[in-house]
């Protein structure tokens, strides 16, 4: 949109109309289900975060990157700059469960939770750094990630408008909830990443349809790539502008949080699985 048109009057159109569409990206609220996906039932990458080791529906969505670690949406397990206390503790699900059927006794228990210092979750619409790393009680099986994309993958992803995956466990519309049941969605890379506040490389955007696109429970859910013959993880779900908030229907555009830029994030969270025993087995 910065390119020269030749016209002061069309520079000023195209110039307010890059302003409008970043200003609804960056009080778009954060994502919460995949509308018009296809079922992930089985998935090896998408786990659900919920209240209690019997709960049946998920608030929060996130990705298996290591047998007892979980990465997500900070402002899944941030509010006010503090780890959120659940009451009956935070539970995941192990990847692709069908929330209704599976056996909640295979259900780990969220121990430690590492986040950017800084990132506070104080309002609702989307903030910089919104990356987490769960780390969990026991082992959720075995992860089907290869490894995370690299700054270079992205930066491709994003000039050839490459077609990436969306999961989660979040609303199916507008109007109905999420059914206990994970869903995925491809949809297409924008080429350009927000810019400040968000640190440069830190953020990816797609862009769905009026009914196809990420909703409300979806965050913190993965964001893949098929590179080559392995299955990355491009980042987790933030937030966007989708046709599933009622407030924000129109331009459709998802916002993630890129999983490389956030490293020591997850270093710090392999270092404290380093650091701990898992929990007995349970019958």
């Amino acid at each position: 949109m910065r390119a020269k048109i030749g016209s002061v009057k069309r520079r000023v159109i195209t110039l307010l109309t890059s302003l409008v569409m970043f200003v609804g990206l960056l009080i778009a609220p954060p994502a919460t289900a995949v509308q018009g996906g296809q079922l992930a039932t089985g998935d090896g990458v998408v786990v659900a975060l919920v209240h209690g080791r019997t709960s049946i529906r998920s608030f929060c969505s996130g990705a298996l990157l290591l047998p007892r670690l979980v990465v997500t949406a900070a402002h899944c397990v941030i509010e006010n700059s503090q780890v959120i206390n659940f009451p009956n503790s935070l539970f995941v699900a192990t990847p692709g469960a069908d929330l209704n059927r599976d056996a909640v006794s295979t259900r780990a228990r969220v121990t430690v939770v590492n986040w950017v210092r800084g990132f506070q979750n104080i309002s609702s619409s989307i903030e910089p750094n919104d990356f987490a790393v769960l780390v969990l009680d026991k082992p959720l099986g075995t992860p089907v990630i290869s490894r995370l994309a690299e700054n270079s993958e992205i930066r491709s992803l994003q000039q050839n408008r490459s077609t990436v995956t969306h999961l989660g466990y979040g609303k199916l519309s507008l109007d109905k909830d999420n059914d206990g049941i994970p869903r995925k969605l491809d949809l297409r890379v924008r080429p350009t990443p927000l810019p400040a506040p968000f640190p440069s490389g830190s953020t990816i955007n797609t862009v769905g349809t009026s009914t196809e696109s990420i909703c409300p429970g979806d965050s913190g859910g993965p964001i893949t790539a098929r590179i080559g013959n392995e299955l990355v993880l491009v980042g987790v779900n933030s937030g966007g502008d989708t046709s599933c908030v009622a407030s924000f229907r129109g331009t459709n555009t998802a916002t993630g949080t890129v999983a490389s830029f956030y490293q020591n994030i997850i270093d710090q969270g392999i270092a404290a699985i380093a650091n701990s025993a898992p929990a007995e087995p349970q019958d």
